[in-house]
């Protein structure tokens, strides 16, 4: 278990660090990625109990979609052609899929 924490710093630093070497800053590297997984899983269940899964689950196909944005601004990539395509297919596919829901309400 332990090992699995420790992999988001060694991936970060590439070094390796006996665990009473480690300052404030590497602990938060490994926990706090471990929280946040924590949080959106537990979100992401609680939105199943509320819910139909068929409702859901294709939420889940967003995420490529924060992953460009994410990358547009922390890493300076540009948007090619192909990720343009792929975030308006992903759009229409979510709205497609819930459309009854957005237009009842």
């Amino acid at each position: 278990m332990v090992a699995a924490l420790l992999i988001p710093f060694f991936i970060t630093t590439n070094q390796v660090v006996f665990l009473p070497e480690l300052n404030f800053r590497n602990i938060l590297i490994i926990l706090v990625p471990g929280l946040l997984a924590v949080l959106g899983i537990f979100l992401y269940f609680n939105a199943l109990a509320d819910s139909t899964a068929s409702k859901i689950v294709p939420l889940t196909a967003v995420y490529p979609l924060f992953t460009c944005f994410y990358a547009y601004i922390f890493l300076k990539e540009d948007f090619s052609i192909e990720k343009i395509i792929g975030t308006i297919l992903i759009v229409a596919g979510v709205f497609i899929l819930n459309y009854k829901d957005y237009l009842q309400s």
